[in-house]
């Protein structure tokens, strides 16, 4: 891997970082299905486009970074952020690896539902294990429960709790990071209406008329739409983009030059 991939690696792992730290910061909580001391956010969001893009080890970076920064403002001495990285883990571990394995929509839903019923499972032994323990030290085992049972009158003991309550809404949150029926929900919405990269555009296309053999120019519009479709729908970070940019970087080696525009009612006429 060069150097060049590795700084560009990390530079997108940090800034995916910072936007999950800052998605923790607006947890809110859903009184109506849980006890408002289990908080719902989107930090998981982040953590997954960087599994898909970047790999599991960026995606779980992530994780890490986004816990690390929220540490210092936690209200549970760090034990919520330590049970929060267990469970993102849980979530990008298994997306990132099938998505690594079936680079398609198809591998990436597949990865991000798998991703998302692990991080339900596991949620019942890391709340069992590790966030209650703690919490009782501050909050008696019985009022904890008495919070389920306003909800649920019915259910009785933690583990009872955990199953019948965590575990679901940890479900919920791992399936609404999984944004529209496209790749993670990520696209590229662009701005339709661009005067002056239409202009540019036209300027370019003049310098390549004579830059650029006949077969070149055919199949570079070709792979134009395929490139495309590929960021539209989220795939920016894959190696088909990769090779399609080095196509164009290749063809673009001789294209320089100056150009002049008369621009007209709304046209673009070349002048030279």
């Amino acid at each position: 891997m060069s150097q060049t991939v590795k700084t560009h690696k990390l530079a997108v792992t940090a800034i995916l970082s910072a936007a999950a730290a800052i998605l923790m910061f607006l947890s809110f909580p859903m009184p109506f299905l849980i006890p408002s001391f289990v908080k719902m956010d989107f930090s998981e969001l982040p953590a997954l486009l960087a599994a898909f893009s970047l790999g599991p080890v960026s995606g779980v970076a992530v994780c890490l970074v986004k816990n690390v920064i929220n540490v210092f403002f936690s209200t549970t001495g760090g034990v919520g952020e330590l049970c929060n990285f267990l469970l993102g883990v849980c979530l990008v571990v298994p997306a990132g690896l099938i998505y690594r394995a079936k680079r398609t929509r198809g591998g990436a839903l597949a990865g991000a539902l798998l991703g998302s019923a692990a991080m339900a499972v596991c949620s019942v032994p890391i709340n069992y294990f590790i966030s209650y323990p703690f919490y009782t030290s501050f909050m008696p085992l019985d009022t904890i429960i008495g919070m389920y049972q306003d909800l649920i009158p019915s259910v009785d003991g933690l583990l009872a709790c955990l199953v019948i309550f965590n575990a679901p809404f940890t479900l919920l949150k791992g399936l609404l990071d999984i944004v529209e029926n496209r790749l993670v929900g990520m696209k590229d919405r662009g701005v339709y209406e661009t005067p002056g990269g239409t202009i540019l555009y036209h300027a370019h296309e003049a310098l390549e008329m004579i830059t650029i053999d006949k077969d070149t120019a055919h199949m570079k519009t070709k792979l134009a739409v395929d490139f495309a479709d590929l960021v539209y729908n989220g795939k920016w970070f894959t190696p088909l983009r990769e090779a399609l940019s080095a196509f164009a970087d290749k063809t673009q080696e001789h294209v320089t030059g100056t150009v002049k525009l008369k621009l007209y009612k709304g046209n673009i006429i070349n002048a030279g």
